[in-house]
């Protein structure tokens, strides 16, 4: 059976790396720590079934976005030795701490979807850093989940993405919400 081509996308900041290193469940991608980020170029880490490609975040400067940009673009075109493309799911990763994904949707609207199509079942929204959405508040840090009230707040945060990305985008796609953190 063939591995199956993860490509995550986002913010600088968004937590791609940290999310990689929650699904492999060690620390293979380096994390930024502080202002400067940490991943320059696409990164390939596998594990089991699975090839997870880590790629720099976007929004530190046009001319570092435009870099990155192109290489995000030439990896969702590369083909696979069967004549598919290579990435089968493209997981757009958010900061879930804030409200601002300008840069987000740009990223879906000029380079995601204009190169894997408006194929909603190649693409997830992912909601990182829910346990951060309160500031802390109302997480459950032994058991690393949201409690109730948080969880109907994160529910309103999937609603809202879903709309504004079906409203900019015409896209429909799936959201989930989660912490990459472990504690």
């Amino acid at each position: 059976m063939d591995k199956v081509n993860i490509l995550l996308v986002g913010a600088t900041g968004s937590g791609k790396s940290s999310t990689i290193n929650a699904l492999l469940g060690t620390e293979a991608a380096t994390i930024g720590h502080g202002v400067a980020p940490e991943t320059m170029s696409i990164n390939r880490y596998e594990c089991e079934n699975k090839i997870l490609w880590d790629s720099p975040g976007l929004g530190d400067g046009k001319e570092a976005d435009q870099r990155h940009s192109t290489n995000i673009i030439n990896k969702l075109l590369e083909i696979d030795d069967n004549g598919y493309y290579l990435i089968d799911q493209v997981v757009v990763v958010i900061d879930g701490s804030t409200r601002d994904l300008g840069t987000t949707y740009k990223l879906l609207e000029t380079v995601v979807i204009p190169n894997i199509g408006k194929n909603s079942e190649r693409l997830l929204i992912a909601i990182n850093q829910a346990d951060r959405v309160q500031q802390g508040r109302q997480w459950n840090y032994e058991e690393n989940k949201p409690e109730p009230e948080l969880e109907k707040i994160l529910e309103k945060k999937v609603a809202s993405v879903k709309r504004r990305l079906r409203e900019s985008t015409g896209i429909n796609a799936k959201v989930v919400y989660y912490s990459s953190t472990s504690y």
